[in-house]
């Protein structure tokens, strides 16, 4: 839980490398067996998806630091963008749970796929719109035309890009304007890059 609240990378693949090494030695030494409620298979199975999940946590840190913020970003490129890169850490720990249910816990993980495709579907028709802008936003921070500072024009609004999220573009000027990805991305857009104010 501790891990979950380190922001930057750097300190993340650090206490992660203390918790792992930390685990390693526990587990080695078992210095658990002398616990009264101590079951040793148990504590085994608790032990591997630990020192899994720890090592999987370790290895998207030292991604997120030297490929999404290292690599990337070289020479003034825009990176990948922040969406992408978070639907690639969940289904990477979405893999992991999978693998640590059927390899540690002897689950039927056929069972949860069904379960899980069920729900994407019924989801998917449910939220079509959400997912249009959701890869709308994902092609347009990967083109990387389009930042925030940036006075823009699309079709019949305009003004400085304020907030980029997976849903929407927030223009504000005379007004705030919040447009659906969909929307810049299916438009003409005319692009200036300095927030100068619109003299038309």
């Amino acid at each position: 839980l501790i891990l979950l609240h380190v922001k930057t990378a750097r300190r993340r693949i650090l206490y992660s490398s203390y918790v792992l090494v930390a685990l390693i030695i526990f587990y080695q030494l078992k210095l658990l067996k002398w616990l009264p409620w101590h079951q040793a298979q148990e504590f085994n199975k608790a032990f591997y998806f630990a020192i899994i999940t720890v090592s999987v946590y370790l290895f998207m840190s030292i991604v997120d630091m030297f490929i999404w913020n290292g690599i990337l970003k070289r020479g003034n490129r825009p990176g990948a963008p922040k969406i992408l890169t978070n639907l690639l850490s969940s289904l990477m720990y979405f893999i992991t749970l999978l693998f640590c249910a059927s390899n540690i816990y002897n689950m039927n993980v056929g069972s949860i796929l069904a379960a899980t495709g069920l729900i994407t579907i019924i989801l998917g028709y449910a939220s079509q719109s959400t997912l249009s802008n959701l890869f709308a936003g994902i092609a347009l921070q990967f083109g990387g035309k389009v930042k925030k500072g940036h006075y823009i024009k699309a079709g019949e609004y305009k003004g400085v890009v304020r907030e980029f999220n997976w849903r929407s573009v927030t223009l504000s000027g005379f007004r705030t304007v919040i447009i659906p990805n969909t929307h810049i991305a299916n438009k003409p857009i005319e692009v200036f890059n300095s927030a100068a104010t619109d003299n038309k």
